[in-house]
């Protein structure tokens, strides 16, 4: 599973209402019929002013690493962000805001093992910068019916019973955050338990929160270095 940093704490947030719709497919609103699935967020900043106007939210859909679609950099150059192209969200109005994910067809190409995850993002379209994720970090699971967890490996270091993924589920979009304890495998008497992805609360009506936070400047990734006798 792909990890998570953890959101800044700010003294001060600033909400405002903001709608937004993902269209997971091409066509007019009216041909797409109702979604399968609606996710619902909050996103606040502590520093409006700092906050650019070409931030989006969307998801990320995570990819087959084998597929080759791996993102390479060469040395001295700056790196674009290392994700998957995310599915953008249409604005109307301005950040912060208060917005919906409305997710109208399954991620077909992002399936494998008979199924698929993506993270809910926001991020600065011009640069691909991430600039706030859902805390507690939190996954969109959609499961196929050729889903077979008993061809699973399971997550290193999680015992199995602790493990979403290793359990049979139904056909259909799931929401997990990682809430759950769990004492790492081989762990030592008085080990402080870890978190796991698991079912969110509410399931896919949790409400998600994203605290908006600048991203770190690139850099470029260093040349090695030749040594001289």
């Amino acid at each position: 599973m792909q990890s998570r940093k953890k959101l800044s704490r700010h003294p001060k947030l600033i909400v405002a209402p903001l709608l937004l719709t993902l269209a997971a497919c091409q066509g007019p609103p009216g041909d797409r019929g109702a979604p399968l699935v609606e996710l619902h967020a909050t996103v606040a900043t502590s520093d409006a002013k700092g906050v650019p106007s070409t931030l989006v939210a969307g998801l990320i859909w995570a990819i087959d690493s084998s597929s080759g679609s791996a993102m390479v950099s060469s040395c001295g150059q700056v790196p674009n962000v290392a994700h998957p192209d995310a599915v953008e969200v249409p604005i109307e109005g301005s950040f912060p805001s208060l917005f919906t994910l409305d997710i109208y067809a399954p991620p077909a190409p992002a399936i494998f093992d008979g199924y698929a995850t993506a993270q809910v993002v926001v991020f600065d379209k011009p640069t691909r910068q991430l600039w706030g994720a859902p805390d507690p970090a939190t996954t969109l699971v959609y499961v196929t019916s050729s889903y077979d967890p008993g061809k699973l490996i399971g997550q290193p270091g999680i015992p199995r019973q602790d493990d979403w993924y290793l359990y049979p589920h139904a056909p259909g979009f799931y929401l997990l955050q990682r809430i759950k304890d769990s004492m790492e495998s081989g762990g030592a008497p008085g080990t402080t338990p870890v978190k796991v992805d698991w079912d969110a609360p509410q399931g896919l009506k949790t409400p998600l929160g994203i605290t908006l936070v600048p991203p770190t400047p690139p850099t470029a990734t260093p040349c090695p270095t030749t040594m001289h006798s």
